[in-house]
């Protein structure tokens, strides 16, 4: 009988401590996903500030080309001049306007 006892003692503890373990793996997944949904609320701002940098760059790529096309036409104006742009060492002609003649 007392063999029995401790058995059933021992058959309880064990459930017990199996709870346990069900409450903390329980536990820990809960904190896992809501830091994985964290972690991907994040990225997902990242990428959209990443995109409107891209997009705003973009932009001031396209300004900046612009103003750098109309120095090269002006410049070419004053000096009546067909203008061409030096690039990676070659010399690149302006597409022929009305202004500058053929």
């Amino acid at each position: 009988m007392t063999n029995l006892t401790i058995d059933i003692a021992s058959a309880a503890n064990m459930v017990e401590r199996l709870k346990r373990s069900e409450r903390e793996k329980n536990l820990m997944k809960i904190q896992y996903e809501e830091k994985l949904a964290q972690q991907q609320q994040k990225i997902r701002e990242t990428e959209l500030e990443r995109d409107q940098v891209l997009a705003s760059l973009g932009k001031t790529s396209l300004t900046l080309l612009a103003i750098f096309c109309h120095i090269v036409l002006w410049s070419a104006l004053c000096l009546k001049k067909r203008p061409s742009v030096i690039c990676c060492n070659f010399i690149i002609p302006v597409p022929t306007c009305t202004r500058f003649g053929k």
